[in-house]
């Protein structure tokens, strides 16, 4: 299926589907980040919690070399009391 990346973290993500997910659900995701390719590979992600179309995944494997590509995303991403 396809989704919507809201928030994305070290750990985890927040994310958008008309799918059907449960709390107790596991998924692999394919994350389109802007200016990355490919997409980043999870693969497995526990869905943790779910309301309405929006759901948030615990990421529980993940290679070495993806975690190492979500951290360099991450690190060049402003937080929120940064100015850009």
């Amino acid at each position: 299926g396809h989704g919507v990346l809201l928030d994305l973290s070290p750990t985890g993500a927040k994310l958008s589907t008309t799918l059907p997910l449960r709390s107790s659900d596991y998924v692999a995701l394919n994350l389109s980040l802007p200016f990355r390719e490919p997409s980043l590979q999870v693969v497995l992600a526990a869905v943790r919690w779910v309301q309405g179309r929006n759901f948030g995944v615990e990421f529980i494997q993940i290679t070495h070399s993806e975690q190492s590509r979500l951290t360099a995303v991450l690190d060049t991403q402003p937080t929120p009391n940064t100015v850009p």
